[in-house]
């Protein structure tokens, strides 16, 4: 299952991506600009734990999925622009020299599958 995570505050919020596609399938699609869809300038695959540092290996693993990424579907955002899905389709938008990209996003986020409380 893949899934988008959210961490603020010490809250975990987990969506699973399918979901939020059946959820997302009637949103408008839309042209964002990609210097608006600020993920291009946060750290989205890497750091959040010790096991996840980016070695060459998971960089060349997310640049395979960048190249082989298509444009079929719109990028989810959430209601307060970050990519839900699709930031894949985002870089390689990047790369090609894209100023924007098909989008949907949601006026407001559904309810996260799952929810996970900090025990600091």
């Amino acid at each position: 299952m893949q899934t988008f995570t959210n961490t603020t505050d010490g809250i975990k919020r987990i969506w699973d991506v399918e979901k939020l596609w059946e959820i997302a399938g009637q949103l408008p699609i839309k042209d964002v600009p990609l210097e608006s869809i600020s993920n291009l300038d946060e750290v989205s695959w890497f750091g959040a734990a010790p096991d996840e540092n980016p070695t060459c290996r998971r960089v060349a693993d997310h640049a395979k999925r960048i190249y082989e990424a298509n444009f079929d579907h719109p990028v989810i955002l959430s209601s307060a622009g970050w990519v839900m899905d699709g930031m894949h389709r985002v870089c390689k938008a990047y790369l090609l020299g894209w100023s924007t990209i098909k989008a949907v996003q949601f006026n407001l986020d559904p309810e996260p599958n799952e929810i996970i409380y900090s025990q600091e």
